[in-house]
């Protein structure tokens, strides 16, 4: 896979939001095809790869997943697209939550929360239940991707499953379908957010590279925190 200079800066432009400071040699804009300039770019740039590969937070999102060998870094998308989650395919979450909603008329789109996660083919959307405008609902939608190879009536009775499931430590499941694109799950909205955004101190509509890269403050778990939490996640 081929790379040039262009896509290491919006690589590095695209990480910024992180709060981390890394290296990236200047640009040349004279004598850039020189041989010796070249190879000394070359490790320079190995360098820059090195930095990145060491910021243990960064390794799961989509944009270091689709650098090294995703036809999306292409003349056929913008560059400046880098290091979120692509508009491609949050808008066609959006249509496909919105053609579904069709058969669920008693549910209403807020707002798309962009980026909270790093999952390039999960998306999140901010609802409502038009028996419940006050309490704010949460929506996942989730391309078929690796569960292609199930059938339709599959997916759907394992997805219909779930709100059945009742337990005093997991969100509940209000919703669970899918249809042959994908699948949605609705759940209440947490405003405080996960455990990993309570122990970063972060928000949760941030983008996650912003709250999990690189934190301003962590909220270090106390032993009877630890105790309560490291139960419930055993139970």
């Amino acid at each position: 896979v081929q790379r040039r200079y262009n896509d290491f800066v919006t690589l590095h432009a695209a990480l910024q939001i992180c709060g981390k400071d890394l290296p990236l040699p200047p640009k040349k804009i004279f004598g850039n095809l020189d041989k010796d300039f070249v190879a000394k770019r070359k490790q320079q740039l190995q360098i820059t790869l090195s930095a990145v590969s060491i910021i243990l937070s960064l390794h799961e999102g989509d944009t270091l997943t689709y650098f090294p060998s995703s036809p999306f870094y292409s003349e056929t998308v913008p560059l400046s697209t880098l290091g979120t989650v692509l508009p491609y395919y949050m808008n066609n979450a959006l249509q496909n939550v919105s053609m579904f909603f069709r058969s669920e008329q008693t549910w209403d789109i807020v707002e798309p929360l962009k980026n909270i996660g790093w999952r390039l083919h999960k998306n999140y959307f901010l609802v409502k239940s038009k028996y419940d405008t006050k309490t704010p609902k949460v929506l996942t939608w989730a391309d078929t991707g690796h569960l292609s190879k199930l059938s339709h009536k599959d997916r759907q009775s394992v997805l219909k499953l779930l709100p059945t499931l009742q337990h005093p430590y997991i969100q509940s499941v209000l919703l669970a379908d899918s249809n042959d694109l994908g699948g949605v799950i609705i759940r209440n909205f947490t405003v405080q957010g996960s455990l990993h955004d309570y122990i970063c101190k972060t928000k949760v509509k941030q983008h996650y590279l912003k709250k999990y890269a690189n934190p301003k403050l962590y909220h270090p778990l106390a032993l009877p925190e630890i105790k309560t939490f490291g139960r419930q996640i055993l139970e």
